[in-house]
């Protein structure tokens, strides 16, 4: 039997137990221990009240739908700054797990349903919860107020500083050039 990758926050649920018949409600939160490890993971400076609700749905004939909202409080380095910065992260997921030959090849179709994931022995609430996360945070925090200035401005200094490599040759042939 092979092992699973160890992840920062796993709440898996196997398949085979879930109920055809009506919908199972969940609410999912990280431990210490796993705040802490999906903060490093994702290079976060705070991780807090992360949060995961919703419901496991049954969809005839074969599979299930995970429908639910994530929601945390997360700690950024500002892009500019470095300052921290505070975001709150709410977030809704919707995801539907079905066999995989129901599923087409994103590149066979121009209409992929990017909702669609394989069904598997289990669907793993936290690393849908993970997932949801990443794909939710802010690309390029920044704290209020910051900002990068003109360009330009940053341009023509690093001009005036930077030696001018053709300077240091036409000193050289100007020395060259003279008669001893």
């Amino acid at each position: 039997m092979s092992q699973k990758p160890p992840a920062e926050f796993r709440r898996p649920r196997a398949t085979d137990r879930l109920s055809h018949s009506h919908p199972i409600r969940f609410d999912e939160a990280p431990t210490a221990a796993e705040a802490e490890a999906l903060r490093d993971l994702m290079g976060l400076i705070g991780l807090r009240k992360m949060r995961f609700t919703g419901e496991i749905i049954p969809l005839r004939p074969d599979g299930w739908e995970v429908r639910g909202t994530l929601g945390a409080s997360v700690t950024q380095s500002c892009v500019v700054t470095l300052e921290p910065v505070r975001t709150r992260v709410e977030t809704d997921v919707l995801l539907r797990f079905v066999p995989a030959d129901k599923i087409d090849s994103p590149m066979d179709d121009a209409d992929f349903d990017e909702t669609l994931e394989p069904l598997g022995p289990e669907i793993d609430l936290g690393l849908i919860a993970t997932e949801a996360l990443a794909l939710a945070l802010p690309a390029y925090p920044r704290a209020e107020g910051a900002t990068l200035g003109d360009i330009n401005n940053v341009d023509e200094e690093i001009e005036d500083q930077a030696p001018n490599p053709f300077a240091a040759l036409e000193a050289l042939k100007d020395k060259l050039d003279k008669p001893t």
